[in-house]
């Protein structure tokens, strides 16, 4: 897995059958930046990031990206080509090296040209199941094609071979500002500790001139009242983000590393509907954006998945028509049943006259 094992009890809880995975984990692609292939002199004055999550079956998600990058060339109008780099859908091992390494950019350019010009091919069983399907991209609001090859076919890469694919395709680069828009649907990796996993590789944007984005905006649509969390791997303040319901982020500290105990910074988002965005100027991209939801089983339940209020403190019943795999919850007492079924109205924002239930969810 790409983290460590830790358990921390969250004020939703769900149980999600765990015959649904396997015994560890499986994996997707991530998402990535366009990346310049040739130019030198070009800035990414803006980035405009939509990622929305999907359901797409009972607890197989997806995340549909709609990204438009604004770039200025500083130089006089020529062809050149640009690229995606798309991580492989990679195993345990091999998800956890991809992300530790430290590419060297220059190899990893000289690699990526050299799969195009030898036409490195992508084997199509293994591509199909590469987690990226859909693929469209537009430039100066004309379709443009686009062609992949598999850069780990190249020889001799170095210490740290590129284990990924790069879409890539010709852009007539005038003078001044240029649009790049593209969309694709991302299948998004699941392991026993988590519904699902969805990344985004933003480091590789400083390879355009100035190694900044001049103007960065995510925003993000989870779905109503999803309970997800976020390394704050590329952000240092929550002053950057707002949520449209006002319900904005926790900050917490999450073991890392069981062995060693160190704690990474997170942040918890508790939207009700589901939607916010990240906004920041001279934005330096670092690290990853990297989304998570933990897998809600019945910590602290018996086998019986009784529910009694005045034990199960931090745990409140998560109940999805559309889901095989949820489970209705006895309660153990009236208010432990009182408590379950005005749920609903509490996710909403109901504000209870009764003692025992209101004192419940202020918890």
């Amino acid at each position: 897995m790409r983290r460590s094992i830790y358990f921390l009890f969250l004020f939703i809880v769900s149980f999600l059958g765990v015959d649904l995975w396997a015994n560890d984990a499986e994996y997707s692609t991530s998402a990535n930046q366009i990346v310049p292939l040739e130019s030198v002199d070009v800035r990414l004055d803006k980035e405009v990031l939509n990622i929305k999550h999907i359901e797409v079956e009972s607890n197989r998600f997806n995340f549909d990206v709609d990204v438009v990058y604004t770039l200025f060339n500083e130089g006089k109008a020529r062809e050149t080509i640009i690229g995606f780099e798309a991580p492989k859908a990679l195993g345990d091992n091999e998800y956890n090296d991809y992300f530790d390494k430290p590419y060297n950019s220059s190899e990893k350019l000289k690699a990526e040209w050299e799969a195009i010009n030898k036409k490195l091919i992508p084997n199509s069983e293994e591509f199909n199941y590469s987690g990226i399907s859909n693929f469209k991209v537009e430039i100066n609001n004309e379709p443009s094609n686009y062609n992949v090859v598999d850069v780990s076919k190249v020889k001799d890469q170095g210490s740290n071979p590129y284990v990924g694919y790069l879409y890539y395709f010709p852009v007539n680069l005038k003078h001044g500002i240029n649009i790049i828009h593209q969309h694709y649907n991302c299948f998004t990796s699941s392991s026993v500790m988590h519904r699902y996993e969805f990344l985004y590789i933003l480091s590789t944007a400083k390879q355009w001139k100035g190694g900044k984005i001049g103007d960065f905006r995510l925003n993000l649509d989870m779905g109503e009242f999803e309970d997800f969390i976020m390394d704050r791997s590329f952000f240092d303040d929550l002053k950057y983000w707002k949520a449209s319901d006002g319900k904005i982020i926790k900050e917490i500290r999450r073991s890392d590393d069981s062995d060693s105990n160190e704690t990474i910074d997170v942040a918890h988002f508790y939207l009700r509907d589901g939607k916010a965005s990240f906004h920041q100027k001279n934005f330096i991209p670092k690290g990853t954006i990297y989304i998570y939801a933990d897998n809600n089983y019945l910590f602290g339940l018996d086998d019986h998945y009784i529910f009694y209020s005045k034990k199960d403190k931090y745990l409140i019943y998560y109940f999805n028509p559309k889901s095989s795999s949820s489970n209705l919850f006895f309660a153990k007492d009236f208010q432990s049943l009182k408590i379950l079924k005005n749920l609903p109205f509490a996710r909403r924002g109901a504000i209870f006259k009764t003692k025992f239930i209101a004192n419940y969810y202020k918890n």
